[in-house]
């Protein structure tokens, strides 16, 4: 006759492994979902960026001995643009709000004078892609997303740095009717790069990208006529657009081009610290330095 075991330590197994569980869930709710250590880690540099020594060997220099002006002795700047304001003294104009420019004017900053302690240099590069087909259906901009990611190497909060956004995902600001967009709907990414990312990807697109480029004379500069007080000109950003056939070229995308079901255009944005008057001529030569090509037609 074969004898069965009995129930009381199978029922025992059952409530140590139920606390065991019960202890382990509380464990994983009280530090999160992911682990987090106890001391706090951050990425630094891990190899040098030719292009960054460049700008501060070399090009920094030569832009200071092209854009210095020399001010005489007592120079006094000017004193910044200010918006009109009304007549404190009228009973009228309390509480009222700061008049506008009539028109289509606006303020413009006041150019800093070029010196040793205010060289232009190359502050951010800002990259985005918009998909007509987000707009149907979000999992289209999947492929923006990852482009964006692979091109620019960024997560958010990565490395230990809290500022760094990674890709994020641009969404409407308003309703277009005409182009059936319709407010807070996802239409692209951008991602934003800074310190040695952002030299790091200059240095692949100029080596690598541009050369590549069939029947590419570079980048079109406004006709010599151009208003010096718009906003391009006086912003100090150099902009411009490619099509899907450049993506290809970068060599983070073209690794692993098969995983991509469509490849999208980009525009590029050279962010840097000139403003005021004759902002985007200074950019312009900042860019040129890095072997950026400019053609006027």
């Amino acid at each position: 006759m074969i004898s069965t075991p009995s129930t009381a330590p199978r029922a025992a197994l059952r409530i140590v492994s139920k606390r065991v569980a019960i202890s382990q869930q509380q464990r994983y709710a009280a530090r999160g979902p992911t682990y987090e250590p106890p001391t706090e880690i951050r990425l630094g540099p891990t190899h040098s960026s030719r292009y960054q020594e460049h700008y501060y060997n070399t090009l920094a220099e030569d832009l200071m001995y092209m854009q210095y002006k020399h001010l005489p002795a007592g120079y006094v700047p000017p004193k910044p643009p200010r918006l009109p304001q009304h007549d404190l003294s009228d009973p009228y104009a309390v509480n009222r709000p700061t008049p506008r420019l009539r028109g289509n004017k606006r303020l413009i900053p006041l150019a800093k004078p070029i010196n040793d302690q205010n060289i232009i240099k190359l502050s951010a590069i800002h990259l985005h892609i918009t998909s007509k087909a987000a707009l149907s259906s979000r999992i289209q901009l999947l492929n923006a997303l990852a482009q964006l990611r692979a091109l620019s190497a960024q997560t958010k909060g990565g490395g230990g740095y809290e500022a760094a956004k990674g890709v994020e995902v641009i969404r409407a600001r308003s309703n277009t009717p005409t182009w059936h967009i319709r407010r807070g709907v996802a239409m692209g990414a951008k991602v934003t790069l800074k310190g040695q990312q952002m030299y790091d990807f200059l240095n692949s697109f100029v080596e690598f990208v541009l050369p590549r480029v069939r029947e590419f004379p570079g980048l079109v500069m406004p006709v010599p006529s151009a208003s010096e007080k718009s906003t391009s000109m006086t912003s100090g950003v150099v902009s411009c657009g490619f099509g899907s056939a450049v993506l290809e070229l970068f060599p983070q995308v073209e690794v692993n081009q098969d995983l991509y079901a469509k490849m999208h255009g980009f525009y590029v944005h050279f962010v840097t610290t000139a403003r005021g008057k004759d902002a985007q001529n200074r950019a312009r030569a900042l860019m040129s330095g890095f072997q950026i090509p400019f053609i006027r037609k």
